[in-house]
């Protein structure tokens, strides 16, 4: 580009040209000023970034700790119906850890066979709530387990569905308390029966067994005869047997504690069994394993004769004419156990076993062998073990089958010592 012929050159003098630096130094100056002021209030935004940001932090924390505590399980599904959310009370109750199941479809692990209508994706679709309704959960194991569920709407700030919540609580324990309630009306309508039948039947019994009694001394000279009526006698003893059950199973529940020598009572009624059974042409052989020292413990003496015969006579029908049947008492420590870390012993408690060598109880039947009347025998009432049960309860403890290691049935009564 040319330069114009009319230009004129311009003169810069060194005070021109000192004043012109010094303005720059000037400005330049107010730049770092400004540039400083700008970096604080930089600094002061990320500190207050980071303090909201640890805030936030320790309220997620929080909150999913107390999501954690809850007893309840809790499962949250996305407008997808894809599981987001799962607590520790949903993994014990389901066997689903919540790595396993976040992002799956409802549908296809927690709600498989269950009708929508009982999910959260009813109350997704719907808008409809759910309020403590009951169903059957399928675990992961394919266990079956009763729960109360409750499901609500989840949404934001801006008040936009963004999922649904389902609330879970096991009713494993609750359905046991309603069984066992179940169970002791039946025991009082059969108190109220058994009153009843004591008055009806043992008078008569009595009078029959007198005269059969009476008949059998008449008939000692004839041999045919007088087994016949010792038949009679078998059957009218028997009969007064399961009069003395249903006697027993109405009685009022009482205890009349006393200190007993466990290990020489236990000794006398295995004795006294023994003899009945050889009386009875039975070749049973009954161990006792017993501490030799004298071992003092308060007990309804009366009730746990019976118990322990109840045990007994199972045992040897069990073995039939031949077989092994075994006694064994000990005292333990009941002691408890939470995450992994054992407590202290929480109190003492007697442990009597009664072991045999004969088939066991079978498989399909252990849950129903200590219901009142429930019998595998043809001659049976159903009331022994029944009763044993009673005589445990009663003393605060509790009776329990196990299978022997020899394939027989073993029953151990536990009550706490006193």
């Amino acid at each position: 580009m040319p330069i114009p012929t009319d230009a004129k050159p311009v003169a810069f003098s060194l005070a021109d040209l000192s004043r012109a630096i010094g303005e720059l130094r000037g400005a330049c100056g107010k730049l770092e000023v400004s540039m400083g002021g700008v970096n604080d209030e930089l600094d002061e935004t990320n500190q207050r970034l980071a303090e909201a940001l640890q805030s936030q932090r320790a309220t997620l924390a929080y909150l999913e700790s107390i999501l954690s505590a809850i007893p309840s399980g809790v499962v949250v599904v996305d407008t997808n119906g894809r599981i987001v959310l799962f607590n520790q009370s949903a993994e014990a109750l389901t066997g689903f850890t919540a790595d396993e199941v976040k992002g799956l479809s409802y549908s296809r692990t927690l709600g498989d066979g269950v009708p929508q209508k009982l999910t959260p994706l009813y109350t997704l679709a719907t808008g409809a709530w759910t309020i403590n309704e009951e169903k059957t959960l399928t675990t992961k194991f394919k266990d079956q387990v009763p729960v109360s569920f409750s499901t609500s709407l989840v949404v934001d700030a801006a008040n936009r569905i963004t999922g649904a919540i389902e609330v879970l609580t096991d009713l494993s324990r609750m359905k046991l308390l309603e069984e066992e309630v179940a169970r002791v009306r039946t025991l009082a309508t059969i108190g109220e029966v058994a009153a009843e039948v004591a008055h009806e039947v043992r008078n008569p019994l009595g009078g029959i067994k007198g005269y059969a009694s009476l008949l059998s001394r008449d008939l000692k000279d004839s041999p045919a005869s007088l087994a016949l009526v010792e038949r009679i006698l078998e059957g009218i003893e028997s009969l007064e047997r399961i009069v003395g059950d249903l006697l027993e199973s109405g009685k009022p529940a009482t205890l009349d504690l006393e200190h007993v020598d466990l290990a020489g009572e236990l000794r006398r009624i295995v004795e006294m069994f023994d003899m009945a059974a050889r009386g009875e042409g039975k070749n049973i052989i009954f161990e006792v394993v017993l501490s030799e020292e004298p071992f003092y413990c308060r007990v309804d003496r009366g009730r746990l004769n019976q118990a322990v015969t109840n045990l007994l006579r199972n045992a040897a029908d069990a073995v039939g004419d031949s077989g092994i049947v075994t006694v064994r008492a000990r005292t333990a420590n009941a002691e408890g156990n939470r995450g992994g870390s054992p407590l202290k012993p929480i109190r003492e408690y007697l442990s009597i076993e009664v072991a045999d060598t004969g088939p066991g109880v079978a498989d399909e039947v252990i849950g129903k062998i200590f219901s009142p009347f429930f019998t595998t025998k043809s001659d049976g009432t159903g009331l022994g073990l029944a009763t044993v049960r009673r005589v445990a309860a009663l003393h605060g403890g509790e009776v329990r089958y196990k299978k022997g290691d020899d394939g027989g049935g073993r029953f151990i009564v536990e009550i706490p010592r006193r």
